[in-house]
């Protein structure tokens, strides 16, 4: 399969069969997908082909936005082996502010939508549902910071795309182009991180539930969080981040007493934001990337920086108007995406 033409050095086999081995797709479409319809995740590097322009109140952020759309999904004639066509948006813009208010713990935002870029590839390639593995190539087109066009020819290669995934699985993957380092149409890799949402099973925040969950801090009734009658948990966090001022008590000296990530980051975060991730079929239950920062600044696309932050997944406690979190640690992702893992598990309760 080649999607320039002939041109062997565009081949699938080339620079995908030691990864998932071509096969010849059959004429039925399949419902069972990697991805659902529209996946979400964070990439890092790519700054030359997207090129963005540095300015006195810009600065690139360390993860950017990215979207997966999965077109078709086909059988082969090899078993558990699935054809598998989309387009990979990267998505960057540039930053604004988020303006807390006085004596509120919530930050209100603005910001304008024509400070984002876009780069789009289309891909094809073969996805393996026993390993996991999906190797695709494909092709875009952007512009030099010259203005000249260029033909971005890439492979795209994402491991641990399996049919379920709990609060631990990380989709991790890398996108390198196929031209020679010399060439003007060469781009660096660029690395990829997606949390997957196909088959998701709450199996941590469950556990919580079932041994009780005694722990937290006592709030009065008229300051804690509450929903409306007709609504869910999953309403509350819906069209966005939503972040809170943080407070420490007075024995908090220092970050690494007080704060998941220790003293790495070198500051005690000031605000902490709850970005919903995907929600339950009961809309009982929800994950969370949560994001701890040292100002209100952040990227109009919620770019944010994955080093600082868990993923974690929650459930409502109707009885104490509480919502318990179970969050996990990312590790590695300072250094590059497709080497991020998952380890220590905390625990959260906000009233």
């Amino acid at each position: 399969m080649s999607i320039f033409g002939t041109e062997n050095e565009f081949d699938y086999g080339v620079h995908c069969n030691s990864v998932v081995h071509e096969s010849k797709p059959a004429d039925e479409e399949f419902n069972i997908t990697p991805f659902p319809g529209r996946q979400n995740g964070y990439f890092s590097g790519g700054d030359k082909v997207l090129n963005n322009p540095p300015s006195h109140f810009y600065s690139p952020p360390e993860s950017k936005t990215l979207l997966f759309e999965t077109h078709h999904v086909f059988k082969t004639h090899a078993d558990d082996v699935f054809m598998v066509e989309g387009n990979l948006i990267f998505q960057t813009s540039f930053s604004y502010e988020q303006n807390i208010s006085s004596g509120s713990s919530f930050i209100s935002s603005s910001s304008n939508s024509s400070n984002r870029r876009t780069l789009d590839f289309h891909f094809r390639g073969f996805w393996s549902r026993i390993t996991g593995k999906l190797c695709m190539v494909g092709k875009s087109y952007a512009y030099s910071k010259e203005g000249k066009l260029l033909h971005l020819a890439a492979v795209l290669k994402i491991n641990n795309l399996k049919n379920s995934s709990t609060i631990r699985t990380l989709v991790t993957g890398t996108m390198d182009s196929l031209n020679s380092v010399d060439d003007p149409n060469y781009f660096e890799r660029i690395s990829l991180l997606m949390f997957p949402q196909v088959n998701y099973t709450y199996t941590m925040v469950s556990k919580q539930f079932s041994e009780g969950c005694s722990r937290g801090t006592n709030v009065q009734p008229e300051l804690s969080l509450r929903l409306l009658r007709t609504g869910t948990i999953c309403d509350m966090f819906l069209g966005g981040g939503n972040a809170f001022e943080l407070e420490y008590t007075g024995s908090c000296k220092s970050s690494k007493s007080c704060y998941p990530f220790g003293d790495s980051i070198g500051y005690l975060p000031s605000v902490m934001s709850l970005s919903m991730i995907q929600c339950s079929n009961d809309r009982l239950s929800l994950r969370f990337l949560i994001e701890f920062r040292n100002n209100s600044y952040r990227g109009y696309y919620g770019s944010p920086n994955i080093s600082t932050s868990l993923i974690g997944e929650g459930s409502w406690d109707e009885k104490k108007n509480r919502l318990h979190i179970v969050a996990c640690r990312i590790y590695d992702a300072s250094s590059s995406l497709e080497k991020s893992h998952k380890n220590n598990i905390f625990v959260g309760y906000f009233s």
